[in-house]
């Protein structure tokens, strides 16, 4: 992770995209899915302590690094449901087993692992951001975002799983499926932090700034200042 913002940094720099010192960057972090799939090969690396020392590593180097950019840090999607995507066929399983075997076939004591751990990765993020370690300067913020934290599967009217959201691998994200997640995420980031939506934004248009609000809220800016675990 922490080489993926170096090398950010390395584009940021050769001014090929922006001015580094006085545009302003939107920076999304989402991440998570990939260590749970693969959690129980190796416990250590992947645990919720570990995770939130390469998330905090890496926002330690963006915050010293680079000026004016709003950070949106999204917490990690529910992996259990791939599961249930195995109903995609042979080729999703297949899939599955090489890609994400600890949330596709979890024995019951990788099962119950794997639900601690969801809720330990959020709230290990979310106390991370409530520590306000990353609003010490006015041009720079981290902000969670937890649209896909509580997103159920989508369904058709039938009650069976709809795959036009998912890719043929029924795992990555359709075009649809990236849509629904740009559409959550925008509007997350024009929802105060502490009143934020947890699932996607189903049936919801693009939010705008009004002219009380013209802005992405931030802790600073928000009434609540801390985001929190719905319960």
């Amino acid at each position: 992770m922490i080489d993926q913002a170096r090398i950010l940094l390395d584009r940021l720099k050769s001014g090929k995209y922006c001015d580094l010192k006085n545009d302003w960057k939107i920076i999304t972090f989402f991440i998570g899915g990939n260590d749970l799939c693969i959690f129980c090969d190796d416990l250590n690396k992947h645990s919720p302590k570990n995770f939130t020392k390469y998330v905090t590593e890496t926002l330690d180097y963006l915050h010293a690094n680079i000026p004016r950019a709003f950070v949106n840090l999204v917490l990690v999607l529910d992996v259990r449901g791939v599961e249930l995507l195995n109903a995609g066929g042979p080729v999703c399983k297949l899939l599955h087993k090489k890609t994400c075997p600890c949330a596709a076939f979890p024995t019951e004591d990788q099962a119950t692992t794997l639900s601690e751990w969801i809720q330990s990765y959020h709230n290990m993020s979310i106390n991370l951001v409530n520590s306000g370690c990353y609003d010490t300067r006015d041009d720079f913020t981290v902000v969670v975002q937890p649209f896909m934290a509580k997103t159920a599967l989508p369904r058709l009217i039938g009650g069976d799983i709809d795959f036009t959201y998912f890719a043929p691998d029924c795992f990555h994200f359709s075009g649809k499926g990236h849509a629904r997640a740009a559409l959550s995420l925008w509007n997350n980031m024009l929802e105060p932090v502490g009143e934020k939506q947890w699932s996607w934004h189903e049936g919801e248009n693009l939010k705008c700034p009004t002219e009380q609000n013209p802005y992405f809220f931030t802790s600073v800016n928000s009434p609540k200042h801390f985001e929190s675990i719905p319960k």
